[in-house]
């Protein structure tokens, strides 16, 4: 056999060459054309990323000089992914998928699914990088590295430990008649010849991709090697051609070598660096420029646009979201594509039921779209009822809520509150199987239980791909639990399914820009290129921590280190920036408050500040377009009477809601608008007042006596006031410690409070008046102490006492003490001597008028001057209650912090 090899120089990496590669193969298969089959073709890239475009090049090929309709095309792949493809199955082994292997080696060894990972990946480089040497021969090499850089005994141990489970692993996979994909790369054996051969792009190939391209070559007919002339140190002489050479001269095969140099004029303009303020902004200059060429016809075909990013997990989301706005086509790869929706609401499902029904779990899995039997009254409601049912978890619990409702919520007022309910049962009555197994069984089981319960629930991802790729998923888990048998929780099969799906998943269509992984793209060939995120400290990046070897080994067992890996990366940028006409490169200047430097790699190239001037996107249309400030367009709330009726009672908690903001208390109060809160993992606070209330009621209206008997007394009243609380016993628990344990401050307070004149309290006591013409007002006293002559009224807060006297005087202090001071005296004249507020958090009641303890006691004023002046900002406010003007004027601007309609309101917008 005789062969010949045709060495090709190109000035770029591909498409220059890629053309006229498969132009000369067609060519040397005489009948190719006639009976349409180019099966006898074999293109090698070291790229997977860009056999899609080789393909698409190759097709161009055909169609430039007849009309072809149906054909065999030639084999385009990577050299792995050809042997895998061919390897024999007349060996009578299986080819297992590497994704796998860490769920093995998680069996075998009793490791966690990370540490086998870095494991696997560890048996990965061992085989690419030693395709030809055995496991068993492999360990002594190491262990001699090892000792030869006086590497600590642990890390010695470590390696030991490794190879042990490796060679475990192997003589696993024997007994099973079972072969890994890298074994099967390195036992890969041509069978049929190959009429031409094409290799192209290939720089510094892997040992493992050195063994099947030198294979590969005994069996060609023609070798056709795309040599670019940019990455060759040595201009005379391709290290492919030469290996190819030497290794054909060895075999004893007569070979022919020629050069073909192609002179053909290719436009490529020199890259520019755009710096940008921010990555936002980055990305926008790129969504702009492409936008900018596409309106001017410069560029219709998307395809040919790729967005290159050295960060790709931060700048994906990112590109994807500007790009749609700027209503840009858009691709992402699998390595920066976030998990599709369908699989985290699968995930979503299993985590719920692993976490006891756990809220945020839960209502993802309720409200996925993808489960088309989860009934209507309950996907429709979750959304709603999930910020209101706090932290919480276990089927019982969300029934008790979805019946009981909580202190804060009413569930009757739900008009389909049955129908939810028997929703909810429906759902766990489905999961309940997949629920009683949540602490162990086999994978197997679980793998064929998650299946049934899909196909009861309906899922339906939309797409055959992932659907397909979910159930190969399962047949993996089956496959692994008939290899080791035992049993798991939930949470690892969650655990492995969620590994198997993101490192083996299927790949989106690529349809418009394609945004990927500047490693990827290196191979690729594209009009527009745009490589983002160039900066000093993510090009050249550091490698990843390697848990196993130290650098020194590496070097000297010729694995990957710090040297080759920024080597790689060198080279694999000027790839980058010779394969495409246009190179525009970019990076952020700033990361929110730090300065950020270019990359090394950026050096003298030059800069330009790209100014692109246009309307490109709505928001750039509506933003051009000249408007009123938002307080013009946000109108006061002026309704006319009828809300407040002259002749009905008034709220004087309304009345200071009124006075806080007009606007904010028209929706709160009337329109009830007030923003869903999602319930914090504590007693809420209307909770904590409830029963505190409940308790100081019912402790203060007996005598004190001593302290034993008040202690007593309390902790029996508390006990029983807890018991009615809709709170589990947690919190129960929680509130009755911390409550009798201010009971001997509480007791000091109780007698601070019951002076020599004291006679009695009244507690809960409702009161309505008209303590002034015009101002009909009702409320309810929390605490009403008679003493002798005069009388005090008490008001209880859970949280901190807020009455400053001198507020009060100037109408910036609420009036619900001061209204109730008024009507007490104008109905049953009872001269009030003082009002307080009871802080049952601090212990502490705060008076007005106030009074100061010393050698003697002063007021702070009379109480009637602050009664005067509460009836006069009341009797305001309710006049303009009754009209129906709602503006926005806070009685403070410090109202107005959190507001929840700050956005929308014309006072903090009027500037």
């Amino acid at each position: 056999m005789s062969s010949k090899i045709k060495e090709f120089r190109s000035s770029r990496v591909l498409w220059d060459s890629t053309r006229q590669l498969f132009s000369e193969a067609v060519g040397c298969l005489p009948h190719s054309r006639l009976l349409m089959d180019f099966s006898g073709i074999a293109h090698l890239s070291p790229f997977s990323s860009a056999l899609s475009d080789i393909q698409a090049v190759f097709q161009e090929v055909i169609l430039l000089d007849d009309k072809v309709g149906c054909y065999i095309p030639p084999d385009v792949s990577t050299p792995v992914v050809y042997a895998k493809k061919n390897f024999g199955s007349e060996t009578g082994l299986s080819i297992i998928k590497n994704s796998i292997l860490p769920v093995f080696l998680s069996r075998l060894s009793g490791k966690g699914l990370g540490y086998s990972t870095l494991v696997a990946n560890f048996l990965h480089e061992l085989k690419t990088q030693f395709p030809e040497q055995p496991l068993a021969n492999l360990h002594p090499l190491f262990r001699k590295a090892l000792y030869d850089k006086e590497v600590p005994d642990t890390l010695s141990h470590n390696i030991d430990e490794v190879f042990s489970i490796l060679i475990k692993l192997e003589g696993f996979l024997s007994k099973k008649s079972l072969i890994t994909e890298d074994d099967a790369v390195n036992l890969f054996t041509p069978k049929s010849l190959c009429s031409v051969l094409i290799l192209e792009g290939f720089t510094a190939p892997l040992p493992a991709e050195k063994s099947v391209i030198l294979k590969m070559c005994e069996k060609a007919e023609n070798i056709f090697i795309a040599s670019p002339t940019v990455l060759l140190k040595n201009r005379g002489e391709d290290p492919l051609t030469v290996l190819i050479s030497e290794h054909l001269k060895q075999k004893g095969i007569q070979f022919k070598r020629s050069f073909v140099m192609n002179d053909a004029k290719h436009y490529h303009q020199e890259p520019v660096c755009c710096p940008a303020e921010g990555i936002v902004e980055e990305v926008e200059c790129i969504a702009r420029s492409i936008k900018s060429l596409y309106l001017s016809g410069m560029n219709r075909c998307l395809n040919n646009v790729v967005i290159a990013a050295t960060d790709i997990k931060s700048y994906a989301p990112v590109a994807e979201r500007v790009l749609v706005r700027y209503g840009i086509p858009c691709s992402l790869s699998i390595s920066s594509s976030p998990m599709p929706e369908p699989f985290s609401d699968l995930s979503a499902m299993l985590r719920s039921v692993a976490d006891d029904y756990s809220r945020i779990q839960f209502t993802n899995f309720l409200s996925s779209r993808f489960f088309r039997n989860i009934p209507a009254s309950v996907s429709d409601n979750i959304q709603r009822l999930s910020p209101l049912s706090g932290v919480i978890s276990g089927s019982a619990a969300w029934i008790s809520f979805i019946r009981n409702g909580t202190d804060t919520f009413n569930t009757e007022i739900l008009e389909s509150r049955e129908a939810i309910e028997e929703g909810f049962e429906k759902i766990f009555g489905i999961l309940q199987p997949l629920w009683s197994l949540r602490k162990q069984a086999e994978p197997g089981q679980y793998a064929e239980l998650v299946m049934l319960l899909l196909d009861q629930l309906g899922f339906d991802p939309k797409n055959s791909q992932l659907q397909k790729h979910i159930a190969e998923i399962m047949d993996l888990m089956v496959f692994s639990a008939e290899s080791f048998p035992g049993r798991i929780c939930l949470q690892d099969f969650i655990d492995i399914i969620e590994y198997l799906f993101l490192s083996a998943r299927p790949d989106n269509d690529k349809k418009g820009v394609r945004v990927m992984d500047m490693y990827e793209a290196a191979g690729l060939c594209p009009k527009y290129l745009y490589v983002c995120g160039m900066t000093e400290q993510k090009i050249p990046s550091l490698p990843d921590m390697d848990y196993l070897l130290p650098d020194a080994v590496k070097r000297q067992l010729g694995l990957k280190d710090m040297d080759r890996h920024m080597e790689i990366q060198k080279t694999l940028f000027e790839m980058l920036i010779s394969s495409a006409a246009h190179v525009t490169l970019s990076y952020p200047e700033m990361e929110k408050e730090n300065p950020l430097l270019p990359s090394p790699f950026l050096y003298g190239i030059p800069v330009v500040r790209q100014k692109m001037p246009g309307i490109y996107s709505e928001e750039e249309l509506q933003l051009s377009q000249p408007l009123d400030g938002i307080a013009d367009n946000i109108p006061e709330m002026l309704l006319g009477t009828g809300i407040y009726p002259r002749e009905s009672f008034i709220r004087v908690t309304d009345i200071d809601a009124y006075r806080a903001c007009p606007r904010k208390c028209f929706i709160d109060k009337v329109l009830k608008l007030g923003p869903a809160e999602i319930k914090k993992f504590e007693i809420e606070p209307l909770t904590i007042g409830n029963i505190s209330h409940t308790i100081m009621e019912r402790l203060i209206k007996e005598p004190l006596g001593s302290y034993d008997s008040f202690e007593q007394r309390a902790c029996s009243i508390a006990k029983e006031a807890l018991e009615s609380a809709k709170i589990n016993d947690y919190w129960k628990d929680i509130f009755h410690d911390a409550f009798a344990g201010i009971l001997p401050e509480l007791y000091e307070n109780e007698l601070d409070i019951r002076d020599k004149d004291y006679k009695r309290s009244v507690l809960e006591m409702n009161i309505s008046g008209e303590p002034v013409e015009g101002l009909r007002v009702k409320g309810k006293i929390d605490r009403f102490d008679v003493l002798g002559d005069s009388a005090q009224v008490i008001d209880y807060k859970s949280g901190n006492a807020s009455l400053n006297c001198s507020q009060a005087m100037s109408g910036k202090e609420n009036l619900q003490l001061f209204l109730y001071a008024a009507m007490l005296k104008q109905k049953d004249s009872i001269e009030i001597k003082r009002v307080g507020i009871y802080s049952l958090s601090k212990i502490k009641v705060k008076w007005c008028p106030s009074q100061y303890k010393g050698k003697k006691k002063e007021q702070s004023g009379d109480m009637q001057i602050y009664i005067t002046e509460a009836l006069k900002a009341a009797l305001e406010a309710v006049n303009n209650m009754q009209q129906g003007s709602f503006p926005a004027v806070p009685v403070n601007d410090h109202n107005c912090m959190n507001c929840h309609e700050s956005a929308f309101c014309p006072y903090i917008n009027r500037i």
